[in-house]
């Protein structure tokens, strides 16, 4: 009898300590059981993030095109200064710049000149000169204007911008600045600007200059709303 009791003890104790390998066998299997995914929502995110940053890698390897000078227009390349061209831009003040008015009516609907002038200009500007410069040699006298736009009516000049004109001894303009170019200095003006080749590899902004009168304003503005329209 007690060697029958001692023989189901040691079988209760084989049980037990199995019981107990397989609890341990059991918990460390929990520990070692693989992650999971990262949910979709998160793989989205970063495929985002790194589009975004390749895009700005390839955006600062690409370089933006130059601006177009002041006076040019970037879809229109400069011109040989002939034919109907050299009227529409003659290098000529009227003579209301200066103040006064020459005895003609200023038409209330632009008429057929303005209206082409606008059409082929680069710019048509308000523009204040800052400055005028004479320098004379052998075979005469030149003068230098330098502007600054203070306001835009057409084209692709901008507020700010700084201008250079060049009026030579043969130019229409030449004599009124031989004997008024200081009176032209600090005038605020309207110059139709157009850029032609030059003959010396550098090319030349020709103009026409009419008074900043409201009037003038008006024709120019009624002559661009016309030229848009068809």
């Amino acid at each position: 009898m007690r060697r029958l009791r001692s023989i189901r003890t040691g079988r209760s104790s084989s049980r037990s300590r199995r019981s107990r390998r397989f609890r341990s066998y059991l918990r460390r299997a929990r520990c070692l059981r693989p992650l999971a995914p990262a949910p979709p929502l998160q793989n989205s995110a970063l495929a985002t993030t790194v589009g975004f940053l390749v895009l700005i890698l390839v955006g600062s390897c690409i370089t933006s095109p130059a601006a177009p000078p002041p006076g040019r227009s970037p879809l229109r390349a400069p011109v040989e200064y002939s034919g109907l061209l050299t009227l529409l831009f003659d290098n000529e003040f009227e003579s209301g710049v200066l103040g006064y008015r020459a005895n003609e009516i200023v038409p209330t609907r632009p008429d057929r000149t303005l209206r082409e002038r606008i059409e082929d200009s680069d710019s048509v500007v308000r523009a204040r000169i800052a400055t005028v410069t004479a320098s004379c040699d052998d075979t005469g006298c030149g003068w230098q204007l330098d502007l600054e736009v203070l306001q835009t009516l057409a084209g692709v000049a901008r507020r700010g911008d700084r201008i250079v004109l060049r009026v030579g001894p043969t130019d229409p303009s030449a004599s009124l600045l031989r004997r008024l170019d200081t009176q032209l200095v600090e005038r605020t003006v309207v110059f139709f600007l157009r850029t032609f080749l030059g003959t010396d590899r550098e090319d030349r902004v020709c103009f026409h200059a009419s008074p900043d009168r409201p009037d003038e304003l008006a024709a120019v503005r009624t002559a661009t709303l016309l030229n848009e329209a068809r």
